[in-house]
């Protein structure tokens, strides 16, 4: 499974895999004598609907406390660098926010995240921050589209029975950025 961002793999992965084979090695590590992929899931997945071809990976290891990262932290890290040319969308902002903040705090994340995430945190960090305090159970609401991250207020500023109580109805609307 990915750390984070768990998505299927495109038409243009398998076109590209078929006729050019695979450009870029997965990132791997050893877990139990057993290989653990950090980041290149699509491809793997990917390639297993390919007969005959098989997966070209780089097996890394956590350096260990003298890198300033506890394990899970420099997973997250790792995955992040190795998908920097990824259009970041507002749902993989809360994904990647929710690994991190339950690894360390939501500042730490910023500094850490903030520089592979680019313009997408940048611009909605406060947005972001006050989305990561909703309980995860509003996620699906962020993923589904129908609320967006600027939404986040306006939920924060809900009891747990108002929302409770509007829940279906924020499912079944969709507000803007400006509503």
């Amino acid at each position: 499974e990915s750390l984070f961002w768990d998505d299927p793999p495109g038409e243009d992965l398998l076109r590209s895999l078929t006729s050019l084979g695979q450009m870029v090695p997965a990132l791997a590590e050893i877990v139990d004598d057993r290989p653990r992929i950090l980041a290149g899931r699509a491809r793997v997945l990917a390639l297993r609907r390919l007969p005959g071809r098989t997966l070209a990976a780089r097996v890394v290891a956590w350096p260990g406390p003298e890198c300033g990262q506890s394990p899970p932290v420099w997973r997250g890290l790792i995955y992040l660098a190795s998908n920097m040319g990824r259009e970041v969308t507002e749902a993989m902002l809360v994904k990647a926010g929710r690994y991190f903040t339950a690894h360390v705090p939501g500042p730490e994340f910023f500094r850490l995240a903030g520089p592979y995430l680019g313009p997408a945190v940048t611009g909605g960090m406060r947005r972001l921050t006050q989305w990561l305090e909703l309980p995860a159970a509003a996620d699906d609401l962020l993923f589904s589209g129908t609320v967006p991250l600027a939404g986040a207020a306006a939920l924060a500023g809900m009891g747990q029975e108002d929302f409770d109580a509007l829940r279906p109805w924020l499912g079944r609307v969709r507000w803007s950025a400006n509503t």
